[in-house]
Order: C-alpha cells, then sequence, then structure tokens
C-alpha cells in the first residue's frame, strides 16, 4: 500500500467526529492494524453454476441483493444483459443528468435494469410485464444475437432523439422510470412507423418539445387535485 494512494481509514475519534486518514496520514499503529485485519474467506468448489446460487443466497441473507444484481451474477454470460450493460455504459451520464438513475442505483445496476427492460420491449414490438419476462429472456439463445443487436440500435436512435428533443428533461415528470420507459417505447414506436425521429435541433422537435412538456405539466397538475 506504501505506493498504491487509494487507501483510506474512516475512523470516529474519541469527541464523536468521523476522520478520514489517507495512507500516506496514518501512523505506524494504524497502518498496522490495517494490515493486520483479518478478512473471513471460504473456498468453495463444485460447478459454476452452484458457485453462483451460493453466491446468490449468501448476498441475499446480508444487504439484500436488487433484482438487477441477482440477474448479473445468475445470467453474467447472457449476450442480452452484454448488450444491457454497454448501453448503460453509453448513457449512464445522460441518465443521471436527467435524473432517471441516481449514482447509489447505478452501483446496484438499476441502470442495467433499465436498459435489459428497454431492449426486451424493443425486441418485443412493446411494453411487457418486464419482470416475469427478464428471466427467461437472459437465458442465452432465448433471443437471437441478430435480434438483440437490432434491438441496441432501436434503444440507442431512441435515446439520441429524446436527448435532442428534451435537453431539460430532469425537469418534467418523465424523469421518473415509468414515464421515460414509456417516452422511450413511443420514440421507438414512431421511428418504426416511419415518422421522423431524431435529435436535430428543428421546427417539428420544438413542437414536440412543447407538447410534450405541457402535457406532463397537466398531467402532475390533475394528479395534485385528489390530494387537495
Amino acid at each position: 500500500f506504501n505506493d498504491w494512494p487509494y487507501i483510506r481509514a474512516r475512523t470516529v475519534t474519541d469527541d464523536g467526529i468521523e476522520k478520514l486518514t489517507e495512507w500516506h496520514d496514518m501512523t505506524g499503529s494504524e497502518r498496522y492494524s490495517f494490515n493486520s485485519y483479518r478478512i473471513q474467506a471460504i473456498e468453495v468448489s463444485g460447478d459454476l453454476g452452484d458457485v453462483i446460487d451460493l453466491f446468490v443466497r449468501i448476498n441475499s441473507t446480508g444487504r439484500r441483493l436488487t433484482s438487477a444484481e441477482t440477474r448479473h451474477a445468475r445470467y453474467y454470460t447472457s449476450n442480452l444483459l452484454k448488450a444491457a450493460q454497454s448501453l448503460a455504459t453509453q448513457w449512464d451520464k445522460d441518465l443521471s443528468r436527467w435524473r432517471v438513475i441516481s449514482r447509489s442505483q447505478v452501483q446496484r445496476m438499476k441502470d442495467i435494469e433499465l436498459m435489459t427492460e428497454l431492449l426486451l420491449a424493443a425486441e418485443h414490438g412493446g411494453p411487457l410485464n418486464k419482470k416475469r419476462a427478464l428471466d427467461r429472456a437472459l437465458q442465452n439463445g432465448a433471443i437471437e444475437p441478430l435480434g438483440i443487436e437490432t434491438a441496441r440500435k432501436e434503444v440507442s436512435t431512441a435515446l439520441s432523439a429524446l436527448s435532442g428533443l428534451m435537453p431539460k428533461l430532469q425537469e418534467t415528470r418523465f424523469r421518473r422510470l415509468a414515464d421515460f420507459y414509456s417516452l422511450v417505447l413511443l420514440l421507438i414506436e414512431l421511428k418504426a412507423e416511419g415518422r421522423v425521429v431524431n435529435g436535430h435541433d428543428s421546427t417539428r422537435n420544438k413542437l414536440a418539445r412543447g407538447l410534450l412538456t405541457s402535457f406532463a405539466q397537466e398531467v402532475d397538475r390533475i394528479a395534485d387535485l385528489p390530494q387537495k
């Protein structure tokens, strides 16, 4: 660790103040405590499927795994999952800027789950019961590689169009997962029907932006009425 600057120790002082100490600032006794910490380790032998199943069961009893994390462990070789992971990496900054997915959700793979759902809906040709269909679709061979690649291009094109169409999406209700999912699928559907769907700064897109923003504001207003 002497040549690796990223080690930090989080400690609490006697007066209750939390302190973050970097490696090069630690005392000799602090470094000794760090280096002599015992880590529990269990070596597991067996088929990879058994190892993955054990991993999922162990982690489900501590900080419970999210459905996305469980699927990632079980289907990590899935071509569909790999395509979703590629899309998530490509669009993570925009999803964060739009406030669709938070950084903490990214750490729990919610962005990959969202992209998997969008890919599945694009391949299916419309929305479906996402949760029930995900495990079935993630098994290798459930969807042909050509179908996955076609769906990936459709989702990527729709997200590119959305980026130009709603640059301040975070200020509308479309930042909510369900609304965002619906809007992306709508753009995919319009594209499939031969409509002009792109991210260019055009009069058509300005008009669409105004209509979508007004629609979102009116839905919010009506949703607030029962509370009043």
